[in-house]
């Protein structure tokens, strides 16, 4: 009979108050966490793909050592020039260089286009500067030097013996 009586009258102001402040703290708490999960997902995305690259220009660099350092190499039936020690690089010193070195060594690599500073995809983008290629991993963002993690490729070195040539660097991957 009470048990009636309590369903018929329904829920008061306050416990549906509670209820709601209860839901909005327990998403507080939780929402943090998926949202670094995202980026922590990214960033072993990154990872990923550096570790691929690294180990397709260290085959390619042993490969042009077993041929006596040729001036190229035919990859994944690609042209891949090579640095006097083996290293590969691109003779167009542009972005689209770099993205011709990313399509040629990475098998089934994804897609990637020419970086701009206001550059919003879901894809990855390169840049070339310095005789380097940067790779960067958007993830549908804007570009920013503070969070969005990416790498960069020295096929030559950067002269002053800190990186050596074939070397890569990465940042925003903590």
């Amino acid at each position: 009979m009470y048990i009636r009586k309590a369903l018929q009258k329904g829920f008061t102001l306050i416990e549906l108050v509670t209820v709601i402040v209860l839901l909005g703290v327990l998403t507080a708490i939780a929402l943090p966490k998926f949202i670094d999960l995202t980026d922590d997902a990214q960033i072993a995305i990154s990872k990923a793909l550096r570790g691929n690259l690294q180990s397709a220009l260290k085959m390619v660099q042993l490969k042009a050592e077993l041929q006596n350092k040729p001036d190229s190499l035919v990859i994944n039936g690609n042209t891949v020039h090579l640095t006097t020690v083996g290293w590969p690089y691109s003779q167009s010193a542009d972005a689209q260089g770099c993205i011709e070195l990313w399509n040629s060594l990475l098998e089934s690599p994804p897609a990637i286009v020419a970086w701009s500073s206001n550059l919003t995809t879901q894809n990855w983008s390169a840049r070339y500067l310095w005789t380097v290629c940067f790779y960067h991993n958007h993830h549908g963002e804007t570009y920013n030097v503070a969070s969005t993690p990416y790498f960069q490729y020295y096929p030559i070195g950067n002269g002053d013996g800190s990186v050596q040539p074939g070397g890569f660097l990465s940042f925003n991957m903590d």
